[in-house]
């Protein structure tokens, strides 16, 4: 809309004044293309979008009193939905007015429908949307539902609609009026979609036929990423009288592109989140996910099509894969990313094979790293990518078999030829260590350490630095363990004592405890299996246990760790003995060639077999109690759209995080 101190312009007022007004419009009004050649641009941001939703808010007012008696909403959709049957036809015509005209239309009951989904239950709008006056009764043959009409008309069009310069704001205006439909999920913290009539629309069996064609679309529209175009509808800068262009309005729609998470293709980001909301509907059969975890490889011979009716397309997991790579910054990608590797086995199996598994695996330590100026939601997403990863043998060896030469964005130090495993190792190690000082978070910390509980019988040739990372991180635990054993002891000495009170720092200092117990049983378990599967291999991890010897001196008399110190305490105690009987100093290049020739010696029948340390992903029974407030967060975060911050239910706005 206008720009300037007035979000709308007098002719834009007035417009807005009559189509709220008492006045029932039909369908074949002459009002309805000067209201749809009325709008020369649209808000570029969400600030923008703000204030024109505040200028409309008066307007608004008016239009929920008159409506259900004029019908107004019902006659601008069925003028959508007219239009919209001549659209293709239009498009390849390039008769770039009417394609406006149409964008137009869904803007309107965009800024409309934002307004509404928060204050309306979905029977209130669905009575507002088929108010059709007796006025128009007679003239006009409306569908029965015009509602259902029109979310059908809008699937369709996601699906049939070419994407070029003249329909790419189209696009995404329609994929912005879906996204405001299925908002009221927001305001409602409704968790099942069969609750709701619009996602019943959308799982009825007109939209269901579509399902796997449009997760094709949207799936395609990430990969290939179209940028903006430097048009408006086809039109160049200053080519259109009609359309009054200028020189920044090729930038419409772009999503706030100064911020760090916006790429060059709003119409990629947008494709993930509507695939995101379709798909974490929690429906016994939602043919959105069931599409999204059951394609096939095109560029596979050998594969056959899905048996799921909606799902059967295919396309190139390489080009796919790629291209998720690329963007696993992005919280929208690495949650798509995740759905794949938790749900669609064929996928997994791609990607565990790929002789680059770096290109992958880096990304997500490259967020990690970032932390703390990632969310924790993000930072669980990519903690249950690496954890599902660990689960396979093939990729924990893979991991440990590729050398890195350096890793620019790790500025601690100068890393050169390490592994990329050891490299997990030390970045895993260092998200545990934050997550104990910041933020407590016992969940965030198991997912860490079971990913490299996962791996431990596959570590091989640690490098010094990782060796003496791994073992620093031992003794760190080990004197908080013991601090917090004393507190506790003082705290049980306090009561017996008889100081009568209630002590929450108590409790706190026993949750501290249990917590370091779990942290040190997991890591020791580790430490456990590298030595029992992979001793000969890992020569510097020895060394630096020997180092730090004293350090399992603290375990000796506890039956906690008991079990899991034998084999570590039985190994350093050989070592030391042997190197402690020969007469002469030994410098460091021999003791490093000393352990090489004595792990190869070493007899296992000294050491206790212990079960193997296997975890595995398991998502939560009703799943859609995390993801979906964490979607509609990224909807709310990303987007230009704006809705009333105080009226959300579903997450705190506020905080910048998700009820879960």
């Amino acid at each position: 809309m206008g720009q300037g101190t007035s979000a709308l312009t007098d002719i834009q007022s007035e417009l807005a004044e009559k189509f709220t007004s008492n006045e029932s419009l039909g369908p074949n009004d002459p009002f309805w293309n000067r209201l749809l050649s009325s709008f020369n641009k649209t808000p570029q941001t969400r600030e923008k979008q703000e204030s024109v939703v505040s200028a409309l808010s008066v307007f608004n007012e008016n239009l929920l009193v008159n409506n259900f008696y004029t019908g107004n909403v019902g006659a601008l959709m069925y003028v959508f939905l007219e239009r919209s049957l001549e659209l293709k036809d239009c498009v390849h015509l390039q008769d770039h007015l009417f394609t406006w005209q149409s964008y137009n239309a869904l803007f309107v009951l965009r800024c409309v429908l934002s307004q509404w989904v928060d204050r309306l239950d979905e029977s209130q709008l669905q009575a507002e949307f088929q108010s059709v006056p007796n006025l128009h009764a007679g003239k006009i043959l409306y569908p029965p539902d015009i509602l259902e009409s029109f979310i059908n008309r809008l699937i369709e069009l996601l699906v049939d609609l070419p994407v070029s310069e003249v329909t790419y704001h189209l696009y995404l205006e329609i994929m912005n009026v879906l996204l405001v439909l299925c908002s009221h999920q927001m305001f409602t913290r409704c968790w099942k979609g069969e609750d709701s009539s619009i996602f019943r629309i959308l799982f009825s069996e007109r939209c269901r036929i579509h399902a796997g064609v449009l997760v094709k679309r949207l799936l395609a529209n990430f990969v290939h990423r179209i940028p903006v175009p430097h048009t408006w509808f086809g039109q160049s800068e200053g080519g259109s009288v009609v359309l009054g262009l200028t020189s920044s309005l090729w930038n419409v729609l772009t999503f706030n592109r100064n911020t760090p998470i916006v790429e060059e293709s709003p119409l990629a980001e947008l494709s993930l989140l509507v695939l995101l909301v379709l798909s974490y509907q929690s429906e016994e059969e939602n043919p959105y996910r069931s599409a999204m975890v059951t394609f096939s490889d095109s560029e596979d011979e050998s594969e056959i099509s899905p048996v799921h009716t909606s799902a059967s397309f295919k396309m190139s997991y390489s080009n796919l894969l790629l291209a998720l790579c690329e963007h696993l910054e992005d919280e929208r990608v690495s949650l798509v990313l995740y759905t794949l590797l938790h749900e669609h086995d064929r996928f997994r199996q791609f990607i565990l094979v790929q002789e680059n598994i770096e290109s992958l695996v880096l990304p997500h330590l490259k967020v990690l790293y970032g932390v703390p100026s990632c969310g924790s939601r993000h930072v669980y997403m990519i903690l249950i990518n690496l954890l599902i990863l660990s689960e396979s043998d093939d990729f924990n060896i893979a991991v440990h078999s590729r050398i890195l030469k350096s890793v620019p964005w790790f500025t601690e130090r100068n890393l050169t030829d390490i592994s990329l495993g050891g490299l997990m190792i030390i970045i895993i190690l260092r998200t545990v260590q934050y997550n104990i000082l910041k933020t407590r978070d016992r969940y965030l910390h198991s997912n860490c350490l079971a990913t490299l509980a996962n791996m431990a019988s596959r570590f091989r040739n640690l490098s010094t630095y990782v060796a003496q990372r791994l073992v620093s991180f031992l003794e760190t635990m080990s004197k908080r363990y013991m601090r917090q054993v004393t507190l506790v002891k003082n705290s049980v000495k306090i009561e017996i004592n008889g100081e009568a009170g209630q002590h929450p720092e108590k409790d706190q200092s026993v949750q501290d405890l249990e917590a370091t117990e779990e942290i040190l049983q997991m890591i020791l378990g580790t430490l456990n299996a590298v030595l029992y599967s992979q001793l000969s291999n890992n020569p510097n991890l020895v060394y630096a246990l020997l180092y730090k010897k004293e350090i399992l001196d603290i375990f000796k008399n506890n039956s906690t760790f008991s079990d899991l110190t034998y084999n570590i305490a039985t190994i350093v105690g050989h070592f030391s003995k042997s190197l402690s009987q020969n007469d002469e100093v030994l410098a460091v290049e021999q003791i490093f060639e000393f352990i090489k020739v004595g792990a190869q010696e070493f007899s296992k029948d000294r050491l206790k077999v212990l079960s193997e340390l296997k975890f595995r992903y398991v998502e939560e029974k009703h799943p859609e109690e995390f993801f979906l407030p964490y979607i509609w967060y990224l909807v709310y975060q990303t987007t230009e759209l704006y809705w009333c911050p105080s009226s959300i239910r579903l997450f705190s706005s506020e905080k910048q995080e998700c009820d879960t």
